[in-house]
């Protein structure tokens, strides 16, 4: 089920946060492209306003854009960004319990955004007191 998407992930030059989601795309053995943005192209297009949610969702990256080729009526590509609403989704694909619709997609970034931990130095903060 998983070849019948095409993964398409955006990113900077460099590993960073993106690093999980390379090592589950290449484990998985499915392929993938990667986009490299040069920085100074991103703070161009940022300067710019280019950056908009519709292709870089939060305004930032990574982002993974996929299409699922099995469907026949030209639905759009899915858009999804923050590393851990792509790794749920990119888990659910590969191990083949998502339906080949993107039903509830939008629900997987929300869940991510709203169990959002505290920044680990405001923990360490915190337990300090």
């Amino acid at each position: 089920m998983s070849m019948d998407y095409d993964f398409h992930l955006v990113y900077f030059p460099v590993r960073g946060r993106i690093e999980p989601i390379l090592l589950r795309l290449t484990d998985s053995g499915v392929p993938f492209r990667l986009e490299e943005i040069p920085t100074a192209t991103w703070m161009q297009w940022k300067k710019l306003h280019q950056i908009t949610p519709d292709n870089f969702p939060f305004s930032g990256v990574p982002v993974l854009r996929t299409k699922d080729r099995s469907s026949g009526d030209g639905r759009k590509e899915l858009v999804l960004g923050e590393v851990s609403a792509i790794l749920t989704f990119l888990d659910e694909v590969l191990a083949g319990s998502v339906r080949r619709q993107f039903l509830g997609c939008r629900n997987v970034v929300l869940i991510c955004i709203s169990n959002r931990r505290k920044p680990y130095r405001s923990m360490r903060e915190s337990e300090s007191k």
